[in-house]
């Protein structure tokens, strides 16, 4: 007993050994990583830094993330779910990730910064924190300092890590960068002890912190999150198939860790995970997901992404159009050509690259990688390898755009089908892996080149002696490598001798780092001080940027000289040479004579004194030393405070786009809308006006993508071929509450003018509609609904008839009623006073039948076409109900004519041309329509062809009904008021509402409305309203829109529909005045209970790691069999390391 004792004391100490050898290692890597932030702060800050610092955000979509900053930093902490003030209203919430804004908000808070400061740190802080996950990474994987240190340093120089805030703006996903290393050392840490079934508290707290930053990197951005998953699966795999004796059992255990993590970051991220893909969802049913199957376009071939681009092998340039055209004649496939210039293909990518100095350096590391790693670290190298190559197939990506196109129509298992196959193929998530493991293959590739020399004698290293000297020999030599490759490729392959490709750019001469301008202090200040003596601009922006970045000097023996660009500005002497034929100007020189030259100047003799070339001498590295002087620096960082964003960094222009914004009215319950070529307002509107506006920047969070965009193709486009009638602009206009826009001058000016759009005065932009509505209607006018396929999209189509002219807006508004007839009550129905049923449907035909007979005999309006096959239920039947005008139906054709007669008994047709219309012609074929001979007594035939007819109506008890059984709307195939078709079918409907009139109340005066947050607003009723109303709500529908009528003597729930483009709308009871009529916002129960359950796992996950005893289950033995091996002795963990 007592030997047993003590065995277990010293188990028990050895185990408190090795955990405070782990914590005391732990400690140590945070302190290092500090002394290593701060190198990394200092270099990084010098190549591009300074640039974030003074200057502020650049990419092209930056400002939607700083709108949507501003919006949650105005409701901060306690967030809405709606935005009313963008696309007709979406979500705040659920519709993008946000956690990235709340940090940057927090910050501010917590550091009395400005949104603009805040934001400023993390663009720039967030590069720094990735190469500090890197370093952290390398270092506690692979164990060597200098090959971790090289790792970090190699990315936050590589134009990869700057590309999103400088060329595309995508800041969520740049900042949520940050968690990917993180993710992945936490995962790699704990699945290798996990696969061999070590699961001490090491390994509970690895769990526990992969699924956290799991967590962080899809709460951050789900193209985070889809990398790091991505990279997490194909890693797993390759170590269970390479690394272990007993494949099938260690793949199965992979699998089933892996998706016991997966499912522990579901459950812990689903808080937001699940009402964000319930939301995107709805939006993706609006219009966002195409109804047709993607095709091969000129964009795959432009978004072309290769090996070449990432890693600079061949990097897209740009081209001056003249040489270019000399030199291939026609543009190649994926080239831009513009008007003075050519955009190679992929030319967006170019710098979604490492420079060619650390993609040399990493294709070194993979042979010698395998060599002295044998099969560790190249297993990191090759899951890397394969999200590569799948990011840059864009044949591959279009296959998988089909196979998702046609999974996604699955039931119940579409959408997780698709959204997996999207995670394992986006190329923006995939390239993370290249992020992370080609600044550490490439730092490997530094130490391996003198440590493959070293490989013989590897036997030395028994010796602590040995071990140290070889450890300090190959780290001196790795940054001496490492030294020597960066400077000899600093501007290779496509930049001037005197630039860099190390910052944020690979091949744009004009934004390349320069090396003589390298805080860009001479490129601001001599703009202010030249432009302030009238100097003119080009001359200006040519003198201070460099005329060499010009892509047509690019190659010119003066720009082009290394030797020369060392000792002397080469912009500057082409400057001056443009003055003088100097033989140094024609190119008539040798390295010789630069030297030569230099040192004449040095003596204070001018070799070339008509072009001052002494004027021009300043060694490169001079210049750097005096650039990076303490008081530049210190100047650059005081540049950090910065009050407000900017729209644009020239402030007159910043004050024009203002000024422009300031001529829209604020006022809550207006809506404004701009051009697609005036993208600028779409982004920053909300930020600065309180008046919504019309679009949503970022589109699939819009729930009615396909409406918004018909109503951008009616009114922009100046080459629209399909819309080009100015009828439908008034009425879209009113439908969507727009009125005013923010036009362009491409933008078809007239066609606005004649829809009733009038510029508010001489020089401006903004114009304003001659008849606005309100966001919120109350009128008494008819309501029409519009039964009719959703797969079909017959309510769009009925809609965009009805605007130009089937329908005007004032005289009815159109309800979407689904596709069911029989989903519908009596009393339902009876609220409506028009029923149009087009491609309908049902589920009970008697009961169908009997509901619209009732509808018409009790004086409803209907409009019936059962000429649509298949679609239309009724568009064969031997015995029809009491509502259409025919005995029976058969589908028949009568021949390719247009032996058309109109019968005027029933409806007064004059102005309608039959000779307008088109023939029964389908393709090569008959049209096919649903008809018969056998009239009913109170029907009169309308429209028919050769004796047989097509349109008939009359009145039915107390009702009327027109019938069509030709597919009336869908045979006149143009949107245009004056097509005799569509007039003929707007004599129809005109006859269907005689009798039936209204008129809409008066806007703060018949009744007011608050906004009392933009989860819930109220209106009060001012003028009593005896007859039934509607309310209609611009904005779009929500499953979250809840509507109450309050009197003074009961409250009453209001069934809400979709009217118009999607937007609210409520049937009135008689109204008082003092009702009120709330709408707000109510999340549903499930909402608490999510975030209930992620509180819970995250609890659950905390006391697996501290008492693991806990969740202790029995497994059936068969299965432990499979699962589970005989346990062998489990590794250490400086065995398992790197």
């Amino acid at each position: 007993m007592e030997a047993k004792l003590k065995v277990l004391q010293r188990n028990n100490m050895g185990g408190l050994a090795k955990g405070s050898r782990w914590v005391l290692g732990v400690f140590s890597v945070l302190v290092v990583s500090l002394f290593v932030l701060l190198i990394y702060n200092l270099i990084a800050f010098v190549l591009v830094g300074h640039e974030v610092i003074s200057g502020g955000v650049l990419g092209s979509d930056s400002w939607a993330f700083i709108t949507r900053l501003k919006l949650l930093s105005d409701y901060f902490p306690d967030y809405p779910f709606w935005n009313y003030l963008e696309g007709g209203g979406v979500s705040l919430t659920y519709s993008y990730p946000i956690l990235t804004h709340t940090i940057v908000i927090v910050t501010a808070k917590l550091f009395s910064w400005t949104l603009a400061e805040s934001l400023k740190f993390w663009i720039y802080g967030s590069v720094i924190v990735f190469g500090l996950g890197i370093f952290v990474y390398a270092w506690v994987r692979l164990r060597i300092f200098v090959v971790a240190f090289l790792a970090g340093l190699f990315y936050i120089i590589s134009p990869i890590a700057w590309m999103w805030p400088f060329e595309w703006g995508f800041i969520a996903e740049h900042i949520a960068g940050m968690f990917f290393p993180f993710t992945i050392l936490f995962f790699d840490l704990f699945i290798l002890r996990a696969l061999d079934k070590d699961f001490s508290i090491r390994t509970r707290i690895y769990l526990l912190f992969t699924v956290i930053f799991l967590a962080l990197s899809f709460l951050g951005h789900p193209f985070v999150f889809t990398g790091a998953i991505a990279f997490m699966l194909f890693y797993g795999v390759v170590v269970s198939i390479i690394r272990k004796k007993d494949k099938f059992r260690t793949v199965l255990r992979f699998g089933i860790y892996f998706a016991g993590v997966f499912f522990a970051f579901m459950l812990l991220a689903g808080f937001w995970l699940f009402p964000f893909y319930n939301y995107t969802g709805l939006a993706g049913s609006g219009g966002n997901q195409s109804s047709n199957p993607p095709k091969w376009t000129e964009e795959y071939d432009r978004n072309d992404l290769t090996l070449s681009h990432v890693f600079s092998i061949n990097p897209p340039r740009e081209y001056d159009k003249v040489k270019y055209l000399k030199e291939y004649e026609t543009p190649q496939e994926g080239d831009s050509v513009f008007d003075v210039h050519v955009l190679g293909k992929g030319y967006i990518f170019r710098n979604l690259s490492f420079p060619l100095a650390i993609s040399i350096l990493f294709l070194i590391s993979i042979p010698t990688s395998i060599i002295l790693w044998r099969k560790k670290f190249p297993m990191l190298i090759l899951a890397a390898l394969i999200l590569i190559f799948i990011s840059v197939s864009m044949p591959f990506i279009f296959l998988i755009h089909n196979v998702s196109f046609y999974l996604a129509k699955l039931p119940l298992l579409g959408l997780p089908l698709v959204t997996v196959i999207s995670w394992l193929s986006g190329w923006r998530g995939n390239m993370f892996a290249a992020r992370l493991m080609v600044p550490v293959g490439a730092a490997f590739g530094a130490y391996g080149i003198l440590a493959l020399l070293t490989y013989p004698i590897k036997f030395l290293e028994k010796k602590f002696v040995f071990r140290v000297l070889k450890a300090v020999i190959l780290s001196v030599a790795a940054l001496a490598v490492a030294a020597s490759v960066l400077y000899y490729f600093r501007y290779k392959p496509a930049l001037l001798p005197y630039q860099s490709s190390y910052g944020k750019e690979v091949s744009f001469s004009g934004r390349a780092t320069n090396i003589r301008n390298i805080l860009h202090e001479k490129r601001f200040e001599e703009i202010e001080a030249e432009l302030g003596k009238g100097i003119n601009i080009d001359t200006v922006l040519n003198k201070s940027l460099g005329l060499c970045t010009a892509p047509e000097l690019k190659d010119n023996f003066i720009c082009a000289n290394e030797k020369l660009s060392f000792y002397f500005d080469a912009s500057r002497i082409m400057a001056k040479c443009k003055e003088s034929s100097v033989s140094i100007c024609g190119g008539f020189f040798s390295d010789l004579d630069v030297d030569n030259w230099a040192s004449s100047c040095d003596k204070g003799i001018d070799p070339f004194p008509s072009i001052d070339l002494c004027g021009s001498r300043s060694d490169l590295f001079g210049v750097v030393a005096n650039d990076l002087s303490l008081e530049k620096i210190n100047k650059k960082v005081a540049e950090f405070k910065q009050n407000d964003f900017l729209l644009n960094f020239d402030e007159k222009v910043d004050k024009q786009l203002k000024a422009t914004l300031d001529e829209i009215p604020e006022d809550a319950f207006i809506r404004y809308d701009q051009s697609p070529m005036v993208a600028i307002f779409s982004m920053a509107g909300p930020y600065f006006k309180t008046t919504p506006q019309m679009t949503s920047y970022i589109n699939n969070a819009s729930l009615i993508n396909r409406m918004w965009g018909y109503q951008v193709s009616n009114f922009y486009p100046p080459n629209e071929k399909v819309y080009t009638d100015p009828a439908s602009i008034p009425e879209i206009s009113k439908y969507f509450g727009i009125s005013y826009l923010i036009s362009h001058p491409s933008d078809p000016i007239d066609k606005l003018e004649k829809g009733g759009y009038q510029r508010l005065k001489d020089g401006s932009a903004i114009f304003k509609f001659s008849d606005p509505e309100p966001l919120i209607t109350i009128s008494t006018r008819p309501s029409v609904l519009v039964i009719g396929d959703e797969a079909k999209r017959v309510f769009e189509l009925v809609f965009r008839k009805a605007n130009f002219g089937l329908v005007s807006y004032d005289k009815a508004i159109l309800v979407n009623g689904g596709e069911y007839i029989d989903s519908y009550s009596v009393d339902e129905l009876n609220e409506f006073e028009v029923i149009f049923l087009y491609g309908y449907k049902y589920r009970n035909k008697n009961k169908a039948w009997a509901l619209i007979d009732s509808f018409v005999k009790n004086g409803g309006r209907l409009f019936v076409d059962t000429g649509w096959q298949y679609v239309s239920a009724d568009w064969k039947a031997d015995k029809t109900p009491d509502f259409l005008p025919l005995e029976k139906l058969d589908w028949t054709n009568y021949g390719k004519t247009k032996d058309y007669t109109l019968n005027r008994d029933l409806i007064e047709m004059s102005g309608i041309d039959i000779n307008g219309f088109s023939p029964l012609v389908w393709e090569d074929g008959p049209w096919g329509v649903s008809s018969s001979d056998l009239l009913k007594s109170w029907a009169r035939p309308i429209l028919t062809v050769s004796g047989h007819p097509l349109v008939a109506g009359g009145y039915l008890g107390d009702g009327r009904v027109i019938w069509s059984g030709m597919n009336l709307l869908g045979h006149s195939k143009v949107y245009d008021s004056t097509n005799p078709e569509n007039t003929f079918a707007a004599k129809l409907i005109d006859w269907l509402f005689e009798g039936l009139s209204g008129q809409s109340l008066v806007f703060r005066r018949d009744f007011n409305a608050a906004r009392i947050s933009p989860d819930r607003m109220d209106v009060s009723i001012n003028k009593q309203v005896g007859d039934k109303s509607f309310l209609y709500f611009k904005e779009s529908v929500h499953p979250f829109w809840k509507a109450k009528l309050l009197t003074a003597n009961r409250e009453v729930d209001l069934k809400i529909f979709k009217a118009g483009p999607g937007f609210v709308f409520l049937e009135l009871p008689p109204v008082n005045i003092g009702d009120k009529i709330l709408l707000y916002i109510e999340e549903p129960i499930k909402h608490l209970i999510f975030k209930l359950i992620s509180i819970g796992i995250f609890i659950l996950l905390v006391v697996y790691v501290v008492y693991p005893k806990v969740f202790k289950i029995k497994l059936n033995p068969r299965f432990r069999q499979i699962v589970l091996r005989k346990k062998s002795s489990v590794l250490s963990s400086e065995e398992e390391d790197y």
